[in-house]
């Protein structure tokens, strides 16, 4: 049979596996976008293609671009020991005074 089409030769490449596949990965990445909202991604095929006599051998990669789902940032404060503090070191507290004399006191 003589392959002539994109069609046939996708059909044909490891069975029709690779074109399979390529639908699933396809459709996992639209899926991954629509539930992202406004994002932007990818699917890419690569068909290398190595010959030998009159032989051809065609290898398939497929690569699916899937941006990161959206993290919060965290702000802390860093006291002047280097540790994370959710309170700014100077701040006054209840008592009228702040983290910082308290600890200096406290050393």
């Amino acid at each position: 049979m003589i392959l002539s089409t994109t069609d046939e030769i996708m059909g044909a490449l490891e069975r029709g596996d690779l074109s399979r596949d390529f639908a699933d990965s396809f459709r996992r990445v639209l899926t991954a976008l629509n539930e992202q909202g406004d994002a932007k991604g990818g699917v890419t095929l690569k068909l290398s293609i190595a010959t030998k006599g009159d032989m051809v051998a065609i290898k398939g990669e497929i690569v699916e671009k899937i941006p990161a789902a959206a993290r919060r940032t965290s702000n802390f404060f860093v006291t002047r020991e280097g540790q994370l503090s959710l309170q700014h070191p100077d701040q006054v507290e209840m008592f009228g005074t702040s983290r910082r004399s308290r600890e200096a006191q406290d050393a």
